[in-house]
């Protein structure tokens, strides 16, 4: 017996939905690029300032994004998420800047897309 690796099977408890968005020119909505995907968010923080004041926050993000949750186009080609928008259900944006695949090579089956994103805090172009 093989042990799968889904993190989503593995780590029920984790995963949470996110939205993905393309932000356009000021003034226009933003286009909903794939919404209430199943992700697992990898918090972590960092500071440019090492002491007790901080100056901003600057930690990339490491998010396990469910494929079945994302059109076709982006699951055949992760690379084209970067430079959307991740929005968590805080409200939090983080732009893609980093993706990949993260296919089980025993099976062949791609399992998850991973994706680093920045803290990210405009809302159009």
């Amino acid at each position: 017996m093989s042990v799968k690796a889904d993190p989503f099977k593995l780590f029920p408890k984790q995963v949470e939905q996110v939205n993905i968005i393309k932000y356009r020119a000021a003034g226009l909505q933003p286009v909903d690029i794939a919404t209430k995907v199943h992700a697992i968010i990898k918090r972590a923080t960092s500071s440019d300032q090492t002491s007790a004041e901080y100056g901003s926050r600057t930690a990339t993000r490491h998010f396990h994004l469910q494929p079945i949750d994302l059109p076709t186009e982006y699951v055949e080609d992760p690379e084209a998420l970067i430079g959307f928008i991740i929005k968590t259900r805080e409200g939090r944006t983080y732009q893609i800047n980093d993706a990949s695949r993260g296919d089980d090579m025993i099976e062949g089956e791609l399992r998850f897309i991973s994706v680093y994103a920045q803290p990210y805090g405009r809302t159009s172009l």
